[in-house]
């Protein structure tokens, strides 16, 4: 089990390892240090967000590998927690949409210029709120 207090430590070690291997590339810039210590500040914060998350969907009372597993393969894979909540949500605007098309086609009754205008609105918001989550799942 790696002790939280010398992770930073051991990090360090290995990134003086790397710029040691290197012919070219010596060190870090201040400015550049800095960047890498929040990225993976930020990185840490969202896998442990959404490792803490999966543990409380499995109804445990700490957060095990796995969930860190699952965390770290969601965030690599670049599916955000908004990424997928937007295509089920995208997906049943755009089938009430579709659904009321149908009815709007095939009904006399129901072809008002309201219904018209809530099936284009239900088809069209579902579809954009559809492709924005499928495209924040595709970005990496």
């Amino acid at each position: 089990m790696t002790d939280p207090k010398t992770a930073g430590a051991d990090l360090g070690a290995e990134i003086a390892a790397r710029l040691a291997q290197s012919k070219t590339v010596r060190a870090f810039s201040p400015f550049g240090f800095d960047e890498l210590w929040e990225a993976q500040r930020l990185y840490v914060e969202r896998v442990a967000v959404d490792a803490i998350y999966a543990a409380k969907v499995d109804d445990c009372d700490s957060v095990s590998p796995k969930h860190v597993r699952r965390a770290v393969a969601d965030f690599s894979s670049g599916r955000s927690g908004l990424g997928k909540a937007l295509e089920p949500i995208g997906g049943v605007l755009a089938g009430a949409g579709a659904s009321q098309a149908l009815t709007v086609v095939f009904s006399e009754a129901a072809r008002t210029t309201v219904s018209i205008v809530i099936t284009l609105a239900l088809i069209t918001l579902g579809v954009a709120i559809l492709a924005v989550g499928l495209a924040r799942s595709w970005r990496r």
